[in-house]
């Protein structure tokens, strides 16, 4: 239910800000990792032939707490996430063209990393220690 309540809230933020003719980056930036990993994990659950729907703990966050993270160094890994991607969108608002590029740049390897640290932290965990 809470998700529930938050997702409308974000949404009713974004066509608020929209209508006011903020720059999109300034709307989509600061939530762009949650959209991301909404996205990613509905589009891997379809491809799978999974119920896109269903019940699961499918999405970043989960699997990172799955693989030995605590709640808090996935709520610190998330924010750094949010944040980055935020300071991103909002450079790229207001910067001239080479630094919107940059800024696309630094969000996009942001959230290729936060999408793949699930991985990352499983292969890590399963090297031996030396």
């Amino acid at each position: 239910m809470g998700s529930y309540l938050l997702g409308a809230g974000i949404s009713l933020t974004a066509v608020a800000a929209f209508l006011a003719q903020l720059p999109l980056e300034y709307v989509f930036s600061p939530v762009l990792v949650y959209l991301a990993d909404t996205f990613a994990t509905l589009v891997r659950r379809t491809l799978q032939g999974k119920r896109w729907y269903a019940s699961h703990r499918e999405h970043v966050y989960q699997r990172l707490t799955d693989n030995g993270l605590r709640h808090l160094e996935v709520a610190l890994l998330v924010t750094a996430a949010s944040v980055l991607t935020g300071l991103a969108g909002f450079y790229a608002a207001t910067a001239p063209s080479g630094g919107v590029f940059a800024a696309q740049v630094v969000t996009a390897a942001v959230l290729v990393a936060y999408l793949t640290s699930p991985a990352w932290l499983r292969a890590r965990r399963a090297r031996p220690a030396s």
